[in-house]
């Protein structure tokens, strides 16, 4: 017999089975209606999530996460999505707005950011979109400047996926827009505490903090 053109190993099989038993006996269908219909964050699965170590999956171990790589991700998304796609973004959303603090935050912001999704102490989003810019991203007209207290940032975002749920952002700004790309940066922005700019290393300076 040829071999299959495709198969997870085995323990990602495991993994598979594990989640769909969370999420089809936690959740189950008729849950998954009612959060559609009623258009709320669902607050009693992210709870469900945190408490069977689904939030932290995919992230670093060293950091507070609960490790597994992007297969392992894919194959959580795709088992939450069966019962409902609405609950998966909750995962998907933390990640993504998390993404450009591993690859440029500092240890410190990583490990506070990581730790807090996989605990449920975080939630985050992220922020490019602007009413003039969307793909285009170079587009942007959000600025950051450098004050005596940190940073400033000023402009309009829209279509922030867990705006208002979420506590911390990942937001994009430009220094001039006439700098295109070269001018972006990111932030990681918290609703009670001052920006902080985690794209360090594309400047080539530490993030402040």
């Amino acid at each position: 017999m040829a071999d299959e053109p495709f198969a997870l190993p085995a323990e990602l099989e495991e993994f598979r089975a594990l989640v769909r038993e969370v999420v089809e006996e936690k959740i189950g269908l008729a849950r998954a209606a009612e959060i559609d219909d009623e258009d709320e964050f669902p607050w009693d699965v992210h709870k469900i999530f945190v408490e069977h170590e689904l939030m932290g999956v995919g992230y670093p171990e060293e950091f507070g996460g609960h490790g597994g790589g992007s297969l392992s991700f894919a194959v959580l998304i795709e088992e939450i999505s069966r019962i409902s796609a609405g609950c998966s973004l909750m995962v998907l959303v933390s990640r993504l707005g998390a993404i450009p603090v591993m690859l440029a935050g500092s240890d410190d912001q990583r490990r506070e950011l990581i730790a807090g999704i996989a605990s449920g102490a975080h939630q985050m989003s992220y922020c490019l979109t602007e009413p003039g810019s969307g793909s285009d991203s170079v587009a942007m007209q959000t600025r950051y400047e450098r004050t005596d207290d940190g940073w400033r940032l000023s402009g309009t975002k829209r279509f922030i996926t867990g705006a208002g749920t979420s506590d911390a952002y990942t937001v994009f700004a430009t220094k001039d827009p006439a700098l295109r790309a070269k001018g972006i940066s990111a932030f990681l922005v918290f609703r009670d505490r001052p920006p902080r700019r985690s794209t360090s290393r594309t400047h080539g300076s530490r993030p402040t903090g």
